[in-house]
Order: C-alpha cells, then structure tokens, then sequence
C-alpha cells in the first residue's frame, strides 16, 4: 500500500498532460493506445559524426545523452552511412532497404535530362516515387518529421519531398488557441528565452564571419536561417513529435537540425556548431521523458545519418570555382553549364510548408544536350558529366585535369573497372580493398560501395574529390567550412544510440549501417520474422561464462502510473538480458487485469522457457510466481508455504525449485515470496531451509534463493538466512527495492551457496525501472568457482 500515494499523483499528473489535452483541442484521432505493440521513436540527429558526439559528451555539451549511457543501459555503435554518405542515400537505404541509390546530393538524372539537387521538392519527390516502386517505406502508417524523403509516413512534415503543415498549425477557434498557448505558456517562455540568446549568439557570429572575409549578404540571410532553424522549428518538431506518441502512432521519427547547418558554415567542429548541440541534447530528453509515459510502449533509438568533417573552400584557396577548372582544362573555348550553381537552399518558411516563391516553376526546365560539360558540386566530391563525344576519351580527361595541379584525386570507370588517379599514381579499386582508404575505421563493403556509386547510371563519367588524406586540407567545392560525401572516415562514421541489449544482433561485425537498423526496426514493430534468429542467440548465450539471475516483483504488471503492460516489464527485463528470471506476483486469468496470461507473454517475448506457480486460485483466476530460463530447465518442487491468513496478511505464499542445467552444471534455483508479517516469514522460511526443498546446512549444492521476502537485512530472518547462505549484496549506489520512485527498503534478496561466486549485483535505477512496478529489479551476475 505504500505505493498508493505515489500512483495517484502520477495518475493526476497524466490526467494534465499537456499533450494529451492539446490531441484533443486539434481533435486528432488516436492511431493506437494498445500498450501491448510495440512502438518505435527514432531521433536522427543530422550531419553528428560519432567523434563529435564522443567530444560533446565528454565536454559536458550533452549530459542527457551521457546520462543514456550511464543510466539507462545505452551503449554507442559505429554508424557506416554507406557511400556517398550523404543524407539522400543513407535515408534511401534506412527508409526505404535501397543501398546507394542516389549517387549524390546534387547529380545529372539522365532519364529527365536535368540536374537533380535534393533540396529540390519536385525532384526529391520524383526520386522518392522511384525509390517507392523498389522497397517498402519503414514509416508505414507513422510519422516522419525533417527529412529529405517521407519513408511512406502515413502523416509526413517539414519533409522536402512532401512539404507539409504541422498539426500544431491547425488551431482555428480562438478558445482552443487559447488554451493551447496556456497549456504550453512554459514552452513559449522557453523559446522566447532561447530565440534572445540564439539571436545574440548569431549576431556575434555574424560579425565574426565578415572579419573573417565572409560574404556580407550570406552572413546576414544566415541570422534568421539559424534561430528559425535551431529554435522554432525543433520546437514545432518536439511538440507535435509528443502529440503523435500520445496518439499511439506505431513508428516516429524526427531528424533534429542544427548542427548540421552550422557545420557546414563554421565547420563540424567550430564551437558555434557544437553550441547547437546543448539544445539537441535538451531536445531528447523531453521526447524521452514523453516515450517513457506514453501509453504505447516505445523502443527510442538515436542515429546520425553520416558525419561531416572540416573542409576549405576550393574556391577560396584556388581563386576559382572547380566549374572554372574544368572549363579551363577541358573546353577552354566550350562552357561549363553552371545550372547547378543558381540552386537554392529551401529557406526556414519553406521548411514550415509556406511556398514563397509561387511564380517559380517547381520543376526545372530540362538541360539541353551540347557542348557544355555538366558539374554538379554540392560535397566535396564533383560529379563532371562529359558530352558524348567526350566520354571515350575519359582517361584523357582525367589525365587534363590532374595536370591542372588544381585536382586532388579523380575516379573513373573504365572497362569494368573503377579507376582512381592522382598526380602520383593509379590505381584500381576493388571489393574489399582497405588499404586506398587512408582511415583507421574501414568497413567491410566500403570499397564495394564505392564501386557501386561510380556505376550508379546517374554518377558522373568523372568524379573529382577534394580528398588529400587525413593530414592534408581536405577540400570542399561549395563556400562552406565543413562537408560531407567524400571518403574521409569521420564523414561515413556517424553513430547509433541504442539499448544494450542488442537490437540487432550483430555476430560478424561491431558496427551497424542503415539497412541494419532498418532491419532491427521491422522486428521491434512485429513486421518480420526472428524466430530463427532468436533461437541460434539462445544457442549462444547458454556457452557463456558469467550466469546473470534476476528477480523482480511485478506487481501484476501494473505499473506507478497505474498501466498495465506486461510488455512493459519484458522491456525492463530486456535492458539486463538476465539468463534466469524469478518473478513475483504475476497474474494468468484475472479479470482485472485483463485476463491474460501475463507470464507467457513476458517469456515469449524474451524467448525463455518457464515454469509457473498459482499461489491463488479462483474459478479460472490464477496469482502467483514464476522462473524464466534461457537455459534447459526441469521443476523440481512447486508448493505452497505454511503460513495463516490474516487481515494483513491474507494471501497464501508458495515457492518453486527448478534445476537448470548450464554447460552440464547444475543449479537449483529457488523463487519465493514471502508474507507480510513476521509470524508468517518465520514458518515460511522455516520451510524452505528445512529438508523438503534442499536448503539445509548439510546440502553442498549450487543453489540460489531469490524472491521478495518482505524483510530487510535488519531483521533476525535475514541473519537466519545468512547462517546458510550469503547474499549477493548490490554495489551500486541504489541498493534499496521497495518502493516507487524513491525506494527505501531492501526486501528482495538473492542468496547463493555452492561454487556460486557474485562478481557483480546491482538494483535497477533507469528511468524505465522507476515506472513499471512498485519493486526495483535485482540483478547479480554469478561465475562458478574451483
């Protein structure tokens, strides 16, 4: 009972979320409140490589995402974007299963016979439409907010290829308006705060740019770009990114901007950049705080689509464009067709869904076949299209340009094979080559990859890089500081933030890439099939070294916002990956909590097998305790405990043995909860140390007697049990069980006998643990001694 307080106020304050009031002012529908289907959220935080995370946690610029790590059992893997690594063709892989379908940010498609760029919307929407016929879209029946491409969101916005209005825009009656600005009046003040400083901060940065040479207009056009972009467009992607997991939409994901368009006008890793990484970091932590409380249970992933690197501006250090440069060395009487260059970057109220430029056609007329050799030059790699009675002579090309002394490093194909020339050498490029790439992280497919952009159908008949290697200014052919899309590896290394628990199951390899999330995504949102997968993981675990044995008080699955979810206390269990599981108070049957059988559900999630004992039996109502094992298992022993109903202690209490079998060791495992009063504990216990369940002194067996004995080590039935067994006593800071937020009493215990020796015990404290039951989860990882 003494978590009731603790419940109603948690009920009350969801009863006020602000939230789930404004749903209702938009009258949005609700998709799904089924806390039993799992759900997905997706943080994209554009352009963040894994080296500039990695400096911004250990620089205090982003505590919540340290606090992931730390607290809440995250760990950091390898992102390899693929190549080009670049926003179109990571999101086309991630979003869509297709591996490199867009050469490049801006490329020469030659099926319309016009220059693609894809800040575009017609022409990110025709590849998107192409991409569509090839692969499902992952945001099928979700939402997606900020990206190039929708991925088939039922409900897009802000996207390029579907420029579309925010709900939040949706508030017509003047009453609901109202009230929506005094539910979110802290929200307001907050922007307001952050748009004062944001706009402080980008007029000093505006006069540091034109004492450092930079061009008047841009400087003061990026004023506005950068506090709409920072601050009120996140803003707008955090609250209606809140709205939709109230709804209960299966999948969300938001792509927060910010770093990504600083970086690229001070450089990746300039400080105006990674002061926009502090409001990313807040940014989270608010959507995280939302998926924890939201009715749905959410998985919540972070992921950078690539990284970006410090570059110099190869018009800046030339003196002219790489357009001039090719002109000069190729055509010196001929032309370079310089469309590419008059593209424009979607301004801030573009991205909010208003079309500013209505008398502009929205698709470009088509290029006209001539002399004119085609550069495209959005990244540091150019794609140079030759006219066709150039395209035979393509090494000669090569060979012009190099000679110029202007080129770094060219690619091209030529009889099958993919070419790379610099004013030293040649050489060819082929699968699994790691030794062209001058980087330390080189993923397996790199070099294939490549290959396979330079015979994209749409790359270029040359591809020019800026690219001298890691020691070297690394050159970038737009006026900008930092880049991507070339080979550097800190541009194809991003970073993917994710339980521990594995969600992808890597066996061969410690580093991820799009279509490895994507795959992960499907099967937390029950779309494909891992039964097999899962199997040959539980084959594996049962050869490890180290046995991790949990026990947990699940309090019906009911959790201190009053929710139901056994699926809930599956995803706490997974945070551990714990090998055996004794759980207690565990419902099969029972109307009120909706008459299932919630210790199947939890060990088919976990892939576990389990034995259960009904404790209390009415009609088909069944309450009782269970064990779950990765491991082969056989019962032994159920039974009920001696013991008299009371009126404070009016539940009957039972115990389970099982032997299970860990690499032909044996141990037995105890799982018991003992009663309210101390008259009641002593003949309980009493029972269990006796010779009926093998727990007497003379027994030399490996045996473990976990549960929740409602006694803390202060009492004389702790010290009993202790002349017999030793406890595997929690080293972490929170060591208390019971119970809610705040816990201040240890009455579940896990004690050992036998070869078993503890090398690590710890009582749960994540976000997730503090919710889903009144108990805490106790955790000891064990190792057999000599």
């Amino acid at each position: 009972m003494l978590h009731k307080p603790e419940m109603i106020f948690r009920q009350i304050k969801g009863f006020f979320s602000k939230s789930r009031w404004l749903v209702h002012l938009l009258g949005l529908k609700y998709v799904s409140k089924d806390s039993e289907k799992r759900g997905l959220v997706l943080v994209q935080i554009d352009a963040l490589s894994r080296k500039q995370l990695e400096s911004a946690i250990s620089t205090g610029k982003m505590p919540f995402v340290k606090s992931l790590i730390e607290n809440q059992y995250y760990k950091i893997w390898n992102h390899y974007s693929g190549i080009p690594c670049a926003t179109p063709g990571a999101q086309g892989e991630l979003f869509y299963g297709i591996k490199g379908y867009v050469p490049s940010f801006s490329f020469y498609d030659k099926k319309t016979k016009r220059i693609f760029a894809m800040f575009n919307p017609a022409e990110a929407r025709e590849i998107q439409s192409r991409m569509e016929k090839l692969g499902s879209g992952l945001f099928e029946g979700g939402s997606a907010y900020s990206n190039i491409f929708t991925g088939s969101a039922k409900e897009p916005h802000f996207c390029i290829a579907q420029i579309k209005l925010s709900e939040v825009f949706r508030l017509r009656r003047t009453i609901r308006f109202l009230a929506a600005v005094i539910f979110h009046s802290f929200s307001l003040l907050r922007v307001a705060g952050l748009l004062i400083v944001e706009f402080s901060l980008a007029l000093i940065d505006f006069f540091r740019g034109l004492t450092a040479g930079e061009n008047l207009w841009k400087e003061l056009k990026f004023v506005p770009s950068r506090v709409g972009l920072c601050i009120l467009l996140r803003e707008i992607i955090i609250i209606s990114s809140k709205l939709d997991m109230t709804r209960g939409m299966p999948i969300i994901q938001l792509n927060l901007i910010g770093y990504h368009e600083q970086s690229h006008r001070r450089g990746a890793s300039s400080k105006y950049a990674l002061w926009t990484l502090k409001g990313i970091d807040n940014s989270i932590k608010r959507v995280w705080k939302s998926s924890i409380k939201a009715e749905k249970e959410y998985d919540f992933w972070i992921y950078s689509d690539h990284g970006q690197v410090d570059s110099v501006s190869y018009e800046g250090y030339f003196g002219e464009s790489i357009q001039e440069t090719v002109r000069d060395a190729l055509i010196p009487e001929g032309g370079v067709s310089d469309e590419n260059r008059s593209n424009k970057h979607l301004t801030f109220l573009n991205r909010l869904g208003w079309r500013l430029n209505k008398r502009k056609p929205e698709q470009p007329a088509e290029s006209k076949e001539s002399s004119e050799v085609i550069v495209t030059d959005i990244a540091p790699e150019a794609q140079v299209y030759l006219p066709e009675e150039m395209k035979k002579q393509k090494r000669k090309a090569a060979e012009k340009l190099i000679a110029t002394g202007k080129i770094p490093l060219i690619f091209f194909c030529e009889n099958e094979k993919v070419l790379a020339m610099n004013s030293e050498s040649e050489f060819e490029i082929t699968p699994g080559m790691k030794e062209f790439f001058d980087n330390e992280f080189v993923p397996e497919e790199l070099a294939e990859d490549f290959i396979n952009k330079c015979r994209n159908e749409n790359a270029g008949d040359l591809i020019i890089s800026g690219y001298q290697g890691r020691t070297l200014p690394y050159f970038t052919f737009k006026k900008e500081n930092g880049s991507h899309g070339g080979i550097h590896e800190e541009e194809y290394t991003g970073f993917a933030l994710t339980p521990e628990n594995d969600p992808f199951r890597m066996k061969d390899k410690d580093y991820l890439r799009p279509l490895d999330l994507r795959k992960a995504a499907f099967e937390v949102l029950g779309k494909s099939d891992t039964s097999q997968i899962k199997s040959q993981e539980k084959a594996e675990t049962m050869q490890q070294d180290v046995l991790r044995v949990m026990t947990y008080n699940v309090h019906s699955c009911v959790g201190m916002d009053g929710k139901l979810s056994p699926l809930r206390i599956a995803r706490v269990l997974e945070q551990y990956n714990p090998d055996i599981v004794c759980l207690q108070e565990l419902d099969v049957g029972r109307e009120k909590t909706g008459q299932k059988d919630q210790t199947k559900i939890i060990a088919e999630i976990l892939e576990m097998d389990h034995f259960f004992l009904p404790a209390l039996e009415y009609e088909e109502e069944q309450y009782g305790d269970a064990i779950l094992s990765r491991f082969p298992m056989k019962l032994l022993k159920s039974d009920l405990l001696s013991g008299n109903c009371s009126r404070y202690d009016n539940e009957p209490r039972g115990a389970l043995l099982a032997e299970i079998d860990i690499s032909g060791k044996k141990v037995q495992i105890i799982n018991t909860h003992l009663g309210l009063t101390g008259k009641n504990q002593k003949t309980q216990l009493e029972d269990l140390l006796g010779e009926g369940w093998k727990c007497g002194a003379g027994s030399d067996e490996n045996i473990l007697l976990c549960g929740d004995f409602n006694f803390d080590p202060r009492s004389s039935l702790y010290s009993k049990c202790t002349e017999i067994f030793r406890e595997a006593i929690p080293d972490s800071s929170q060591y208390n069980t019971y119970c809610g937020r705040h816990p201040f009493l240890r009455i579940d215990h896990i004690f050992y006998k036998g070869k078993l020796k503890p090398v690590k015990c710890s009582a749960g404290d994540s976000d997730l643990d503090r919710i889903a039951s009144d108990h805490r989860p106790l955790t000891a990882d064990f190792v057999f001694s000599d």
